[in-house]
């Protein structure tokens, strides 16, 4: 090609950019499969709720009814999927693409109940509806609304906020009513939370106050800390002081007591099985005779060298050499 052709038909364009992925349809991968076994008109509204999302996050992918009705119709179970598949069936001849979006709704709401049993339904088990001792009012307001949402008419507010409070406990009821009927639900919420909130430190700062001072501190300092356990094994030369100590004991019971024996029994905590004492076994390093220990021995040191281990009648002339007692002693 001649050089001045291509320099006349300019720098070559850049390569289009491919059409960009939507945000929402990554969103929309990411969320779980829609599932609904049918039960009563809050699990219905949760579920044409679900739907509505996710058909407006995939406008692309849900464009017609049909497609609209094949998902919805493939997230029924149970139940629910028998009783459509069989409508269809029956009334549409097994064609899903003659069914509009709009009539499947329509008979997803009535396969609860018709609006009348709804709202006889409800308005029964509102009545029977009390707030429970020990039952928190979120846990009673959460009950109370899943029962009132089965109700198709909306009522007034102030009905609605009548209709709570006489179902509280009468203390918490007292305190909400202090300062008037609340004007929605919302600031009811608010007043009872609140009010719930107060009485429970009213009440620990009740059983503080009841306690004394120091009864008090004892038990917040057992709560802080764990209790401390003793050491499963003691040192030596405790044993031995407690076997001292248990000996004078005895001796002074039995000299006190004109020679006659009496059996005493110390509150000296015991660990493991009974031990019997026994020093037969025991040799003293002083004496080098078996029976007692070197702090007990009551031999004397040799008056003519000051060593242990023997008298003076035993003792001989140090060697010269080694510079100690030639006897060997045991």
């Amino acid at each position: 090609e001649d050089p001045d052709e291509v320099l006349a038909e300019g720098p070559a364009s850049p390569p289009l950019p491919g059409p960009k992925r939507h945000r929402s349809d990554a969103v929309a991968k990411s969320l779980g499969p829609i599932r609904f076994k049918g039960g009563n008109w809050t699990d219905v509204s949760d579920f044409l709720f679900k739907l509505k999302g996710r058909f407006t996050l995939q406008k692309d992918d849900f464009d017609t009814d049909e497609a609209k009705v094949l998902y919805a119709g493939g997230c029924l179970e149970g139940t629910a999927s028998r009783r459509w598949m069989n409508h269809v069936a029956n009334n549409y001849n097994n064609d899903v693409a003659l069914v509009s979006w709009a009539t499947m709704e329509q008979w997803l709401r009535n396969s609860v109940a018709d609006a009348d049993t709804r709202a006889f339904s409800a308005l029964v088990e509102l009545d029977e509806k009390r707030q429970k001792s020990g039952q928190t009012y979120q846990q009673f307001i959460d009950q109370y609304e899943a029962i009132e949402a089965e109700c198709p008419d909306r009522q007034p507010e102030r009905t609605r906020v009548v209709n709570v409070v006489s179902r509280l406990l009468p203390e918490l009821r007292k305190a909400v009513m202090a300062h008037g009927l609340p004007a929605s639900r919302q600031e009811l919420d608010n007043m009872a939370k609140r009010a719930e909130a107060n009485q429970k430190i009213q009440a620990r700062e009740q059983r503080w106050a009841s306690q004394p001072l120091h009864q008090s501190r004892e038990h917040w300092e057992e709560n802080r800390w764990p209790p401390t356990q003793p050491p499963k094994d003691s040192p030596r030369g405790e044993t031995r002081g407690i076997v001292r100590l248990t000996t004078e004991a005895s001796r002074s019971t039995t000299e006190s007591s004109g020679g006659t024996t009496v059996k005493r029994e110390d509150s000296i905590p015991s660990r493991g099985p009974p031990r019997t004492w026994d020093r037969a076994h025991v040799q003293c390093y002083n004496c080098a005779k078996k029976g007692h220990y070197s702090d007990q021995c009551q031999e004397p040191n040799c008056h003519s060298c000051g060593q242990p281990r023997h008298s003076g009648r035993r003792c001989q002339r140090r060697d010269s050499a080694t510079g100690v007692n030639t006897i060997q002693l045991p």
